[in-house]
């Protein structure tokens, strides 16, 4: 890929991620019936976009095109978006939407400011096909999270307002408690499907190299924080399944998880995650 059109496409996507947030802000703000049936094609257009331009630099570089950190922020707003596709594909419900891409957008704009300019040539030493999924599905999985969290928050503004006896315009706006709850159990069980793979391939890897001075270790920062993400999903879905594990406790557990996720964001490597 030419560093003009490796640009171009950063670029595109950036604008799509910015205009995409404005529409679905007039949509939350106004309630507009024209908005709301035509709220999904804007949405789908920049997921299918976005789903292309990964997959031509993943052809490229011949492994998950998350090379850096600001291609694993990029592939973040992706993953955000993706799910944010699939619960309103899935729950019908898309007024929320705004709260979950304006932050995508957010950090697909971090990933184009510091992208854009650089030389796109992949480096060498890239992973094999176990450290791609692997990868692939790390960042789905906190991006899982990052979305259960914002719905968790969500879910406890609101609960916060009903309780107040606040009914003003976030509580007219609001889906039911019960619809947040399931959006958030739902992003929750998504992030923790995903993160059950890369703790799995994890796993794997580090057994076969044990032995290996070069090995990373499970008491390293971003396995050990990977690790608590997988244990707090875990009960959220499980919990949530079994009937035990809902409503406000579920969107608590789903907050402190992104709070450790932003952190593993915040800390990743120059090389993204191959190189955390």
């Amino acid at each position: 890929m030419s560093p003009l059109l490796f640009d171009a496409a950063i670029l595109v996507l950036t604008v799509l991620y910015a205009l995409l947030t404005q529409h679905a802000a007039r949509r939350y703000l106004s309630g507009s019936s024209g908005l709301e049936r035509l709220s999904r094609s804007p949405l789908l257009l920049t997921v299918l976009l976005h789903l292309s331009a990964l997959i031509l630099r993943g052809v490229e570089t011949g492994t998950c095109p998350v090379l850096s950190r600001w291609e694993a922020l990029s592939f973040v707003a992706f993953c955000m978006a993706a799910i944010e596709l699939t619960l309103e594909l899935r729950r019908g419900i898309r007024v929320t939407g705004v709260f979950v891409l304006a932050p995508a957008a957010v950090l697909q704009l971090l990933s184009a400011v510091f992208l854009i300019g650089r030389d796109p040539a992949p480096p060498s030493g890239a992973p094999d096909l176990a450290g791609s999924l692997h990868a692939f599905a790390a960042l789905l999985g906190i991006s899982g999270v990052v979305v259960a969290g914002i719905y968790g928050a969500l879910y406890l503004g609101l609960h916060r307002k009903i309780r107040a006896g606040d009914y003003g315009g976030f509580f007219r706006r609001m889906p039911s408690l019960e619809e947040l709850g399931e959006l958030n159990a739902t992003a929750a069980g998504l992030g923790f499907l995903s993160l059950c793979v890369t703790v799995g391939i994890g796993l794997y890897g580090w057994s076969t190299r044990a032995s290996d001075p070069e090995s990373i270790s499970l008491l390293a920062f971003p396995v050990g924080v990977t690790l608590l993400l997988w244990a707090l999903l875990g009960v959220c879905s499980v919990g949530h399944r079994i009937g035990r594990f809902g409503g406000a406790r579920l969107a608590g557990t789903t907050i402190v998880a992104l709070l450790a996720a932003l952190l593993l964001l915040t800390l990743l490597g120059p090389k993204g995650v191959h190189g955390a």
